[in-house]
C-alpha cells in the first residue's frame, strides 16, 4: 500500500467496510486483513483516525504484539440484516 497506487482509503471502504457491512465473514466472528506497504506506515497509528467513521461501527481498535499488527472490533448488530460482531486482523507487511 501506498499514497498513490492502493490508498489506504481504499483498503478501509474496500476492505474493511465490506467486512463491517457483512458482505465479509457474516457469521464468523473474526477475519483478516493483509496489505504490503511501501511507506513505512503501520495499522495501528494508520487505522486509529480512519475507523471513526460511523461506517465503521468500530467498537475498539488495539495495537498488535508487533508493528505490523492491529486488530480493530465491530458492531453488526444494527443492521439491516444483522450479523455476529467481528474482529479484524490487519496485518501490513514492509514491502519497502
Amino acid at each position: 500500500m501506498n499514497g498513490t497506487s492502493h490508498p489506504l482509503r481504499n483498503y478501509c471502504t474496500k476492505g474493511v467496510q465490506r467486512f463491517c457491512r457483512g458482505e465479509y465473514c457474516a457469521w464468523m466472528p473474526s477475519g483478516g486483513m493483509l496489505a504490503y506497504v511501501r511507506d513505512g506506515t503501520t495499522p495501528h497509528s494508520s487505522l486509529l483516525p480512519r475507523l471513526t467513521d460511523d461506517v465503521f461501527s468500530t467498537k475498539a481498535q488495539q495495537a498488535g504484539n508487533v508493528s505490523d499488527t492491529s486488530s480493530s472490533s465491530h458492531g453488526r448488530g444494527h443492521l439491516k440484516h444483522p450479523c455476529v460482531d467481528i474482529v479484524i486482523t490487519h496485518v501490513w507487511l514492509d514491502a519497502r
